[in-house]
C-alpha cells in the first residue's frame, strides 16, 4: 500500500472485514496526515451530496432551518388544536397558581413600561367596558364596607396612594390601593376596611387581580 492512494480506496480498504493490524494502524495514521485536505473535501463533498438527496437529514447543520421547521410544525398543532390547547394551558394554569402568580409579577416588576403601555392601550379600546366595571366595582365596596370600618384610615391609605403617585416614590409612576383578600373572586369576598388595604404598584396589581391573597387554596 502507498500514501498516495484515492480518499474512496481508503474508505474501502478500512470497511474490509481485516484484522487491524499495527502496521495497518499506522499506515491509516500517515495517511491521514498526508491527505488530511483531500480527505475533508471528500466527506464535505458526501454530505452535500446526502443533503441534496434527502431534504430533511438526520443531522442537518443549518440551526435557522431548524428553527423555522419547528416554528411551522407548532404553528401548525396549534391552528388544529386550539380548543386542546387552551384546555391544557387551563389545567397547568389551575395546578400551578402559585407559579403563574410569582411569574406574572416577576414580569411586571421587570417591565413596568411595556405592561403599563399594553394596560392602557387595552383599557382605551374598551371604555366602556372599565367603565361599567368601575362603577360595579364602587357598588360593591358600599355593600362590603361594615359600620365599624374607619372611614378615616381608610382615606388615609388612598391619599397615601395619591401622593407616592404624584412624588413617583421608588421611580413607579402610578401607585394602588389594593384589597389584600379581593372584594369577589370565585372563593373568597373581602371587606373594604382599613385593615383589608395596601398601597402597591399599579402594575403589581393589575398583575395580582382578584385571584391572589394570603393563605390562598
Amino acid at each position: 500500500m502507498t500514501a498516495d492512494l484515492p480518499p474512496e480506496e481508503a474508505l474501502r480498504l478500512r470497511a474490509l472485514p481485516v484484522k487491524r493490524t499495527q502496521v495497518r494502524v499506522e499506515y491509516e495514521r500517515r495517511y491521514r496526515q498526508a491527505n488530511r485536505q483531500k480527505l475533508n473535501a471528500y466527506m464535505r463533498s458526501r454530505r452535500e451530496e446526502y443533503r441534496l438527496k434527502n431534504p430533511l437529514p438526520i443531522i442537518v447543520r443549518d440551526a435557522a432551518e431548524i428553527a423555522a421547521r419547528d416554528k411551522a410544525s407548532k404553528s401548525a398543532w396549534y391552528q388544529a388544536n386550539k380548543e386542546k390547547h387552551r384546555e391544557n394551558d387551563a389545567k397547568w394554569r389551575l395546578k400551578n397558581k402559585e407559579k403563574v402568580a410569582a411569574y406574572v409579577k416577576e414580569y411586571a416588576t421587570k417591565n413596568m413600561g411595556i405592561v403599563k403601555k399594553a394596560q392602557t392601550k387595552y383599557r382605551k379600546s374598551h371604555i366602556a367596558y372599565y367603565g361599567a366595571k368601575t362603577m360595579e366595582r364602587n357598588a360593591r365596596k358600599l355593600d362590603a364596607t361594615p359600620a365599624w370600618a374607619n372611614q378615616f384610615f381608610i382615606e388615609e391609605i388612598y391619599d397615601l396612594a395619591q401622593r407616592r403617585t404624584k412624588l413617583k416614590t421608588g421611580g413607579i409612576d402610578k401607585w394602588h390601593v389594593d384589597h389584600i383578600v379581593p372584594l369577589q373572586s370565585k372563593l373568597v369576598c373581602g371587606l373594604h376596611v382599613e385593615h383589608n388595604l395596601q398601597v402597591i404598584p399599579s402594575v403589581e396589581n393589575y398583575s395580582k387581580g382578584n385571584r391572589c391573597w394570603p393563605d390562598m387554596p
